[in-house]
């Protein structure tokens, strides 16, 4: 463990991305596909040229950097070790969310290269596309299509509030969504690991510098609406109104409910609100939200799925509105495997970082790679717990830690 990161550097190439993408409200936007995202993905290809990488970018415009072992001549690439992450942010996000794995990932390739380690198979660096879904509501698309997962629905009906959909999205920046399918790579990686923020408060509360993930929450997303009749506010009784909103309140009281009641590894939270027709003195005619459930067990979670949809059907019916149902998200929970939280730990014990193994609520492009190979995650302690938001910080020591424990780790799995 002689590999030494260069944390200037790193932190150079982080501030260098964040500044181009900074808001004038303190945070940080790369929308999927967008100007500023795109942009990010040109500058992280051109730290990969300097790392000495070999660049490729498949048809859903994931970025890959590529080293090989010396004397490679195998015509198709197999057994590949990879680390990775995303570039693209929530709207008016933190600094370090999938930008910290992204980047640390090419400051380790460009190690392993500086130190001439020997490498035993292909090293790469994957930049997944669309991985937060803030855009066009899907997310970890770039990895789903590594995985050969597919989505929910095709990339035509994923819509951003403009109407424009992800499919024209992927075009207009020159990708090819009609060739996803060669962009599959299901035999191709024998192990991934990912580096990220926690996105929680457990690392911080507990005083510990890194966490050796064990497995991943699986996240459904639903989007419903209430379907009652819009009327004047004051020349309706109440016992005579279809009142959508008060249907939705309803709802995600029960909704509340129902997670409390399955325990602290289940969670369902209803994220947006949209009423219609929005005004003061109009009763409204229709609500539309969106609920994303998650847990590792996936029998709670299908036993949570089934009471929440039971509840929007009692609820419509009491308050005399249509309620409507589908589903736009369903990726079952994963896993780490248990070779790479062990090798994971061993470096935290040899480095004498503090660390603790934990599960994560957020899912993470490790998610879709664990279908297709050995996967494992390492956690740096976000301050506060606070993430998805300009707030959004981590010490640097910390940031340090976790690209060092990545880069340690990638040592042991490929050298």
């Amino acid at each position: 463990m002689d590999m030494q990161i260069k944390q200037e550097r790193l932190k150079e190439r982080i501030e260098r991305i964040n500044e181009m993408s900074r808001d004038e409200t303190g945070g940080y936007t790369r929308l999927a596909f967008g100007e500023k995202e795109t942009k990010a993905r040109m500058m992280a290809k051109e730290m990969m040229l300097e790392a000495g990488l070999e660049v490729e970018i498949d048809a859903a415009g994931n970025l890959m950097g590529r080293l090989y072992p010396d004397n490679w001549n195998e015509k198709e690439l197999h057994g590949v070790i990879a680390t990775g992450s995303h570039i693209d942010t929530v709207r008016n996000g933190g600094k370090f969310d999938g930008l910290l794995g992204s980047i640390a990932g090419i400051e380790v390739a460009q190690c392993l290269k500086e130190n001439h380690v020997k490498l035993k198979s292909p090293f790469e660096v994957i930049l997944f596309t669309d991985e937060e879904g803030a855009r066009f509501n899907a997310g970890m698309v770039g990895s789903k299509v590594i995985a050969g997962l597919g989505m929910e629905r095709p990339l035509s009906e994923y819509t951003d509030n403009e109407g424009i959909s992800e499919e024209a999205a992927m075009q207009k920046c020159g990708y090819h969504p009609e060739k996803l399918e060669e962009a599959a790579h299901a035999d191709k990686y024998e192990k991934f690991v990912e580096l990220h923020i926690e996105q929680g408060i457990v690392l911080e509360q507990e005083s510990r510098q890194i966490g050796i993930v064990t497995g991943i929450k699986g996240p459904y997303w639903i989007e419903g609406s209430f379907e009652g009749e819009a009327n004047h506010a004051g020349g309706t009784p109440m016992n005579m109104r279809k009142d959508a909103m008060t249907a939705a309140a309803n709802y995600i009281a029960e909704v509340e409910k129902i997670a409390s009641r399955l325990g602290d590894m289940f969670v369902a939270t209803v994220g947006t609100l949209k009423v219609h027709p929005g005004g003061i003195n109009t009763i409204p005619g229709r609500v539309d939200y969106t609920i994303d459930i998650r847990d590792t067990d996936m029998e709670r979670r299908a036993q949570g799925i089934r009471e929440i949809k039971e509840a929007a059907v009692k609820i419509s019916d009491r308050f005399h509105v249509e309620s409507t149902q589908k589903c736009l998200k369903d990726a079952k929970a994963e896993m780490m495997n248990e070779a790479i939280v062990d090798t994971i730990e061993d470096v935290c014990k040899k480095r004498g970082y503090t660390y603790m193994r934990m599960p994560s609520g957020p899912f993470h492009d490790t998610l879709s790679m664990a279908h297709i190979c050995d996967v494992g995650m390492i956690f740096v302690p976000s301050i506060g717990g606070v993430s998805h938001s300009p707030y959004e910080d981590t010490a640097w020591d910390d940031i340090f830690a976790g690209a060092q424990v990545l880069a340690d780790t990638m040592e042991n799995l490929v050298g």
